[in-house]
Order: C-alpha cells, then structure tokens, then sequence
C-alpha cells in the first residue's frame, strides 16, 4: 500500500527542523511525506492520499485527487472521511511525527476510510504510564472514554515510563520513537460522532 501525507499547511522557513518530504517503508506499506508544493512534481500512482493542515482545505483540493482522500485537520468537510484533530499537534506540525503515527496505525489496521476524533497530549517523563493516565482521565466520565490510546515514548532510556498491567477499559498502544525530546506524546483515539 502507498500512502501520501501532503502538508498543506505553508513552509516555515524559520522552524530549523522542518523537512520538504519524507519517506518511510515498513514492508509493503510506504508512506511519503511531502509539502504540496512538491506534490505536483510527484508522477507517483497512490492507494491513499491524507491531506494535514491546521485550517480548512477546500473542498477543489480534497476533489483533485483520484485516489481516495483523508483529511487530518481540525477542520472537516463534509463528504471526505476526516479524522478530526480536537486537540494538540496542529501547529507546527511535525511530518516525521505524521509518517511513523499514521505508520503504525495502518499497520495496526486503523481504517482510513472513517472519520475519527483525535487529541495529543503531552506526557510527562517522570510518571508512570498509570498515574499519567489517571490524571489525564480525571474527571471523565467511562462513557466519554477513548476507543483507544496510542502512546509515542521518545526516550528509550525512560524506564519510569511503563505499561502497567492495571486494567483500563480501552486499549493502550506503545511505540517508540527514535528522536529525543523533553515530553512523550498520547494521541486519544475516539469514534466520530
């Protein structure tokens, strides 16, 4: 399967870590993160094409593609299948974040063809996974729960950081990420409306 994930949100010349694409294979899925001024170079044939911004994409872009489209914003259109971002990761975005998320979610066989709410939060290092989630819980009613937590740990070394083996009534995914930073990250996974 090929995915592209096109940036469409403008370049940032000031942000040092930003990258014009990116390309990632985990056997036969192959995502490539490009920024759409790139994309019109790209003579590629693709399975899926994920559009990211953090504002509305018109509804001509989102019809432009032949292949079927997914739109990763805070924004929805109607028609299209959008995982809808209701909090977090909208600005910068990150595309080496984007390509290993989006990675183990295909490959984890997350459907691209519904929409879904999704929400980022920052992870503090020194809780453990058990007590993070209590306090990010706190106050939430079960029945507003995730259908699921994805959990992007940044630092291998952490060994406060761990999956406890307490119960939780959705499931919990870890992934390691090979970049070093202060926070981890969860992304909250929820059915849309």
């Amino acid at each position: 399967m090929k995915i592209r994930i096109l940036q469409c949100d403008p370049f940032d010349p000031q942000a040092e870590d930003q990258v014009h694409r990116i390309r990632h294979q985990t056997g036969e899925l192959i995502i490539e993160y490009i920024q759409i001024i790139d994309a019109a170079l790209s003579k590629e044939t693709w399975d899926q094409t994920i559009l990211c911004s953090s504002a509305a994409i018109s509804p001509q872009l989102a019809a432009s593609f032949k292949e079927p489209v997914l739109i990763l914003s805070p924004q929805t259109i109607s028609g299209y299948p959008c995982w809808k971002i209701q909090k977090g990761l909208m600005d910068p975005w990150n595309g080496e974040w984007l390509v290993k998320m989006i990675s183990q979610l295909v490959l984890h066989k997350q459907r691209l063809d519904q929409n879904q709410g999704l929400e980022f939060v920052k992870v503090k290092k020194e809780r453990k996974l058990s007590a993070e989630l209590e306090h990010l819980l706190k106050g939430t009613k079960p029945k507003d729960y995730p259908d699921a937590l994805w959990l992007f740990v940044q630092d291998r070394q952490n060994d406060t950081l761990e999956l406890d083996t307490q119960e939780l009534p959705f499931p919990v995914e870890c992934y390691w990420m090979k970049q070093k930073a202060e926070v981890n990250v969860a992304c909250f996974l929820y059915a849309a409306a």
